[in-house]
């Protein structure tokens, strides 16, 4: 019996071996059997089987040119355009025919956009049976470049051969549904269709014009028909997924892009497919990995290029979004979705002539384009080009007559040009446009305080409060309050702000001021506190209340707040860069490099990451390692000037003139106008004392911008740094005559006063803003100078004119403090309070208003602002010197000298440098 059982199994285990080793037991089948088996599976659908047959053939022959051309038409199958090419490709190596192989070879190519090869390597063939294919072909890729008259001469080209030829009929309706006429591609499709009822790519078009009208149980019937006819079509289960995707019918998606998987290996539809849904879902993290992943594989994918600059874009993400959005628009220029995301990148950059050079060539090509307008609108109210930007608001206005926000545009850009009446107008008509979104009724509340008219603004708030109270509105009418000095009545809004909602982040910040202002610092952060109890993984609030300790001096418990944010969410790269700052800002460099450098580790080639790490370094004097991250940003950003620039002023800093020289050269290359890479190329060569050099730069410069004074101040500022004056002022002055403007008053203003002519400065001076009475600029330079002539009386004229024009003006509001400071007056603390309300990080509005609350006996809030000033400006000896004089008065002796010492060894005078040596003396 044990010798039956031992032979049976041996007998099974020969079988079994036999079984999972064919070639154990049979010959291995030839290369046409395999061949046979591989179509066979194609025509079943079973796409894996017949990749898997093929490359049976080529194991036992890598030269097999019939078996290179029917994998890649299999792989076509399965929408692997990168794999079928290659295949095409190695086909055509071996000896089968280009003409033979281009339609095959074009599809692989306009499946990967790569429209530009396709034309190249897909050329009109002598026969003409082929010939409408190819034009098809070539139509696609015209089309693909934003060529559409190119592309439709193809297509009709085509179809005079052939007039039922389907690709050709599918281009002219693609080109149809492109231009708005859904009535025409629906008939030219038809046609198709009538004569080739089973063609999987017009009847998924078909599909795909259902789901652009809106109408996706119809798509979805649609793609479910083509899969009928071909069940295992992969792309036609990623349309389904993508529909799904639109539809926000994710667990949907997810199951359709299974069955994709299930049929094909993983493709670059595919993965892109999956990288749409993650967006979609949010999981930007994830998304980013696999739209990586597939410039990995293919660095010129585009769909993946520009959806990666979308999502780096809504993550702050902004230089290395900037830079994907031109890669993409150097193979689609004037791509209209590419060309606003870049735009709008460039602006929130506050790089207006960059953004008016992406949007207007776009906007000449797409005329009727509202966002477009819009976008060209607000870029030239941001250069402060007013006329033009109404111009281009009062088009889209026309287009859109019922467009709340279009109409608020359009009353900014009104109230700008200083049009208050037809500002306000507009903004009426936006506000009764939208009740619904308060964003023109807050408008026309700031226009009615810019006009001087609070009890309108708060009229308008009274209205909207009726219509819709929210916490917004009652936030907003504290805020009107508050402008209107009168922060006992502004605090009941406050609170009823949070009433309606008690983790509205606005009323929060407001209460708190408050609080601060009243001396109450603690009762802000219970106030955050509470709110962090109802809501304890709210890192914004977090994130508050971090900001609120640190205005009271606060560090470590800042420091712990901004800490436990990122270890809620650890992943943040928003959060990581905000508390690697702020340990660089607080002093703690040496923790801000390591976490910099766990960003750069979690996040290798971010732009952002690389910056901060960069500047970390910058903060602590280590000008080489600066360098060194610069030169990365460099490489990670090529053709981006910042980083340059960055890099330039490290290499300056290192005294490294040839290799900044040679940075900066770039930089000017790439941004001839680049002013600060101008200037500091000029000090460069000044440094090195190489003035003849310097002077022919100066020279190449006004030769280069003939229409522009720029070249003339660096020639008058050359002739400064020699000690030259009177040749600086000949210079300046000509550029006055030529070029009348505020920069060139104030220069010529300050070299009239190196040339001892003090009258003369401030005869052309009040000339000036006789005949210019908005410039602001001129007038807190004319206040400046009056308050170190010792005429208070005469810089308060000034800054309160600045004042009546644009209560909010932060410098001048801070200057007017010290002004009423010296002249003993009760309004100096009112001016400071409203000017740190406006910039709380400003840190001369700090010392500002921390000197005012020392001067009135409120030591606490006093050294604590103050020590916050020194912090964010150290290089600044004035603030170090009041900081000192407060650390004295409460008895901290030894802090007080080791400031008093650290400011009087600084290079610069300061207003009270005397006093600060007669104080040292008596520490």
């Amino acid at each position: 019996m044990g010798n039956a059982r031992s032979h049976r199994s041996r007998a099974y285990t020969f079988v079994l071996a036999c079984v999972l080793s064919l070639g154990a037991c049979h010959s291995e089948p030839g290369p046409e059997a395999l061949m046979r088996q591989a179509r066979q599976y194609r025509d079943a659908g079973d796409l894996r089987a017949a990749v898997i047959q093929l490359k049976n053939v080529l194991q036992q022959n890598a030269n097999n040119r019939e078996a290179r051309q029917l994998l890649g038409e299999v792989y076509l199958d399965q929408a692997d355009a990168v794999s079928a090419e290659k295949e095409f490709r190695r086909a055509i190596a071996l000896g089968a025919g280009a003409i033979d192989l281009a339609p095959l070879l074009g599809r692989s190519l306009l499946m990967q956009a790569h429209f530009d090869q396709l034309l190249d390597n897909v050329n009109v063939p002598l026969d003409v049976s082929r010939l409408p294919a190819i034009l098809a072909l070539r139509g696609n890729a015209m089309m693909g470049l934003l060529q559409p008259r190119e592309a439709a001469a193809a297509f009709e080209q085509a179809l005079s051969l052939d007039p039922h030829h389907p690709a050709a009929l599918l281009g002219m309706a693609r080109l149809a549904a492109a231009h708005g006429q859904a009535a025409q591609a629906h008939a030219l499709l038809q046609r198709a269709l009538a004569g080739h009822p089973d063609d999987i790519d017009c009847l998924r078009f078909q599909a795909d014009l259902r789901k652009l009208a809106g109408q996706p149980e119809a798509a979805l019937s649609g793609y479910q028909h083509v899969l009928t006819l071909k069940p295992r079509h992969v792309q036609t289960y990623i349309d389904i997924a993508n529909l799904y995707i639109d539809s926000g019918k994710f667990g949907e998606a997810r199951a359709a892009l299974q069955r994709a998987r299930s049929q094909s290996a993983v493709t670059l539809p595919l993965l892109f497919a999956q990288a749409l849904l993650n967006y979609r879902e949010h999981k930007y993290g994830a998304a980013t990995e696999t739209l990586q992943a597939i410039l990995r594989i293919a660095p010129d994918y585009h769909p993946a290029v520009l959806l990666l600059a979308t999502i780096e874009a809504s993550n702050g993400a902004d230089q290395l979004a900037e830079q994907h959005a031109e890669q993409f628009l150097r193979a689609f220029p004037l791509h209209p979705f590419a060309s606003k995301l870049l735009a709008m990148l460039q602006l929130r950059a506050d790089h207006f002539d960059a953004a008016l050079v992406t949007v207007l060539p776009v906007l000449a090509a797409h005329p009727d384009d509202l966002d477009l307008l819009t976008l060209a609108g607000e870029t030239h109210m941001r250069a402060r080009q007013f006329d033009r930007a109404a111009r281009y608001f009062e088009k889209a206005s026309s287009l859109r007559p019922a467009s709340a926000s279009l109409h608020a545009a359009l009353g900014l850009s009104r109230l700008a040009q200083g049009d208050h009446g037809r500002a306000i107008a507009e903004l009426e008509r936006s506000a009764a446009l939208d009740i619904a979104a308060p964003r023109a009724g807050v408008l026309l509340v700031m226009s009615h305080l810019r006009a001087g008219a609070p009890d309108k603004a708060l009229a308008v708030i009274t209205r909207m409060q009726q219509q819709a109270p929210s916490a917004l509105l009652h936030n907003l009418k504290g805020g009107v309050l508050l402008a209107m000095h009168n922060p006992r009545a502004a605090r009941p809004s406050f609170v009823a702000a949070l009433q309606c909602d008690a983790l509205y982040l606005p009323a929060l910040d407001n209460l708190a001021q408050l609080d601060v202002m009243e001396g109450d610092a603690d009762a802000g952060a219970r106030r955050y506190l509470t709110a962090l109890e109802k809501s304890p993984r709210n890192t914004a609030l977090m994130e508050a209340l971090a900001r609120h300790y640190t205005s009271q001096g606060r560090a470590t418990d800042a420091t712990a707040l901004l800490e436990k944010a990122l270890a809620v969410q650890p992943d943040s790269l928003r959060l990581g860069l905000r508390l690697a700052d702020f340990y660089s800002r607080s002093g703690q460099q040496q923790r801000a490099r390591d976490l910099a450098r766990k960003l750069v580790a979690s996040n290798p080639g971010n732009a952002d990451a690389l910056a901060m790490l960069a500047r970390v370094a910058q903060a602590g004097g280590d000008h080489v390692s600066a360098a060194e991250q610069y030169g990365k940003l460099v490489a990670v950003m090529p053709g981006a000037t910042e980083p340059l620039f960055q890099l330039a002023e490290q290499q300056h800093a290192m005294r490294d003139d040839v290799a900044a020289m040679r940075s900066l050269r770039k930089v000017l290359q790439i941004a001839p106008e680049r002013a600060d890479a101008q200037i500091l190329l000029l000090a460069t060569l000044c440094a090195q004392k190489k003035y003849d050099d310097a002077l022919a730069f100066a020279r190449a410069v006004q030769r280069q911008q003939p229409a522009s004074p720029r070249g003339h101040r660096l020639e008058a500022e050359l002739y400064a740094v020699q000690g030259n004056n009177a040749a600086a002022l000949r210079v300046v002055q000509h550029a006055f005559t030529r070029w009348p403007s505020s920069d060139l008053l104030i220069q010529t203003h300050s070299l009239l006063l190196a040339n001892g002519l003090p009258r003369q400065a401030q005869a052309r001076m009040d000339g000036w803003l006789a005949s210019h009475p908005q410039d602001v600029q001129a007038r807190l330079v004319d206040a400046s100078l009056k308050q170190r002539n010792n005429d208070v009386t005469g810089a308060i004229a000034q800054l309160e004119y600045i004042l009546a024009q644009n209560p909010n003006h932060v410098a001048a509001l801070n200057d007017l403090a010290w002004c009423y400071l010296r002249t003993r007056q009760g309004k100096a603390r009112s001016y400071a309070e409203r000017a740190w309300r406006l910039a709380p990080d400003s840190p001369a509005v700090m010392d500002t208003l921390g000197w005012l609350l020392h001067t009135d006996g409120e030591r606490k809030r006093a050294l604590t602002l103050l020590k916050q000033a020194r912090s964010a400006a150290p290089a600044n000896a004035a603030i170090g010197y009041h900081l000192a004089v407060a650390l004295a008065t409460s008895g901290d002796k030894r802090a007080a000298r080791g400031e008093l010492e650290r400011v009087l060894a600084m290079p610069s005078d300061f207003d009270g440098k005397d006093e600060a040596r007669v104080l040292l003396a008596t520490l």
